[in-house]
């Protein structure tokens, strides 16, 4: 959970330092707007990725956890039914 926090805690961070730089910069209101759409993609490309690492690690975590399970009740199944 606390990495969750700290994560969130790095983007939101990261995403008000971004648009303070970009907004302050002297640009064209073109430039800047193509610039914000670049960034914003490429953030969302960036947490999209992230989450899927940890869609992954879940599921694997999961699929050993019931691994472990489904081993253990053969094993006391096989004892009491011996």
């Amino acid at each position: 959970m606390k990495k969750v926090n700290m994560l969130l805690a790095f983007a939101v961070g990261t995403g008000v330092g971004l648009a303070t730089g970009i907004l302050t910069a002297p640009r064209s209101g073109k430039k800047t707007r193509e610039m914000i759409g670049n960034e914003v993609n490429d953030t969302a490309k960036s947490l999209e990725a992230a989450a899927q690492s940890k869609l992954d690690e879940a599921r694997k975590l999961i699929n050993d956890s019931a691994k472990r399970v489904e081993t253990k009740a053969k094993r006391i199944y096989d004892e009491v039914t011996s």
